[in-house]
């Protein structure tokens, strides 16, 4: 019988896959570490040793904490003797995502994702848990730090479950009023709901609901000079568990109206228009 991971197997089981440890990146981890004069948390520790820690939360292809780019660098003078070899970033003197590689230690956090054109960042507590907080902010030297996710399994958790319920050929995307109280609680009735969080600084809070192969994703923002909205995902394994899930929640706020925007594929389209008919 294979070892569960003590922080990650939820994120590996949704995916249906088993973890693939790459042992000899310990190496790379210890490097890092007295780099940064500080240990890594348990649960960070354990995602960095997965082969494909980075390609899988890689979200529009933000950049994530390249950990291989570690490694000690012998001492001429002492040759392969490892108690004079020294810590070193293969990304300098480019630094790392652009800035010195000390970067990434900020404000008693680890810097562990930059968003693709680098205009938020996404930081781990480093001192508090084997298994830490997240925070992000807008890369703005004035902007402050947010809380993010409770913990950074759960931020890894979200991320992955969150690409999965945007994508698809029966997925459903749309924005509407923010949904009341009782709507979400309707949800939560007929519904699992996984987790909630902040899961970028341009939005207000995320909630994640899913039964059997339905998954909705709902993203509460609020813009400049604008009202809060709610950006609403809905997915489903067939085109019959997404009509089923449509139906479900066709009378929430004002769903069936902003589903008829004509922006989704033949085959949904043709879900929504049976659905219309009286």
């Amino acid at each position: 019988m294979k070892k569960s991971l003590q922080f990650h197997q939820r994120t590996f089981d949704f995916l249906g896959r088993e973890p693939n440890v790459i042992i000899e990146r310990e190496t790379s981890l210890q490097a890092f570490e007295a780099f940064a004069q500080l240990p890594l948390p348990e649960a960070v520790r354990e995602w960095l040793m997965m082969k494909d820690y980075a390609s899988l939360i890689e979200l529009n292809d933000d950049h994530v904490l390249p950990i291989d780019t570690f490694v000690f660098k012998p001492n001429p003078l002492f040759g392969d003797d490892l108690r004079w070899q020294t810590p070193y970033c293969t990304d300098s003197p480019f630094g790392f995502w652009g800035h010195d590689a000390k970067h990434f230690l900020t404000d008693d956090l680890l810097l562990f994702v930059t968003e693709n054109q680098g205009v938020c960042y996404w930081a781990i507590d480093l001192y508090h848990s084997p298994d830490p907080p997240v925070w992000t902010k807008w890369s703005d030297t004035e902007a402050r730090w947010l809380p993010c996710a409770a913990s950074f399994s759960e931020f890894i958790f979200a991320r992955i479950w969150d690409s999965q319920a945007m994508s698809g050929e029966w997925t459903l995307h749309t924005s509407i009023q923010p949904l009341s109280f009782a709507e979400l609680g309707y949800l939560e009735t007929n519904f699992t709901l996984l987790l909630t969080d902040r899961s970028h600084p341009h939005f207000l809070q995320c909630f994640r609901f899913e039964r059997n192969d339905q998954q909705i994703l709902i993203r509460r923002e609020k813009r400049v000079y604008q009202p809060e909205s709610d950006e609403v995902y809905l997915r489903a394994a067939s085109a019959n568990s997404l009509e089923e899930l449509v139906q479900a929640v066709w009378r929430l706020s004002d769903l069936s109206k902003t589903f008829n925007d004509g922006k989704h594929t033949d085959a949904v389209e043709t879900i929504l228009r049976r659905l219309q008919q009286p």
